[in-house]
């Protein structure tokens, strides 16, 4: 796994979605949740099909925070240089800590359930 933290993980932090549109959603994330399964608890659906980050339909990128982005990730979807610049796929991606997250797509798009 690629690690992008400084912090021990082990609790629950926010995660802001920022949308294409301005919209901003928020959701609490635990340590062992993907932010698309936490996204989920909170009933909001975000784009996403795979869900092992082979696809790329939940590509993201980080504004702010630190995150652990799992090794499952496809190098044919995410490249070094996408994660060195902040780039993750949010099926893979564990917050550990209060992360700020920019999606591509609007609100609009995100369903709530």
């Amino acid at each position: 796994m690629a690690i992008h933290s400084e912090k021990a993980a082990g609790h629950v932090h926010t995660v802001i979605l920022e949308f294409a549109d301005g919209a901003r959603q928020s959701v609490s994330c635990g340590e062992h949740e993907d932010i698309i399964a936490s996204s989920l608890n909170h009933g909001l659906l975000l784009l996403s099909e795979c869900r092992q980050g082979a696809c790329g339909a939940c590509r993201a990128h980080v504004d702010s925070g630190d995150y652990e982005l799992s090794a499952s990730v496809s190098s044919y979807v995410l490249t070094e240089a996408d994660i060195e610049s902040g780039q993750v796929l949010l099926c893979q991606t564990y917050a550990r800590s209060d992360l700020e997250l920019r999606l591509d797509y609007d609100s609009q798009l995100a369903s709530p359930f």
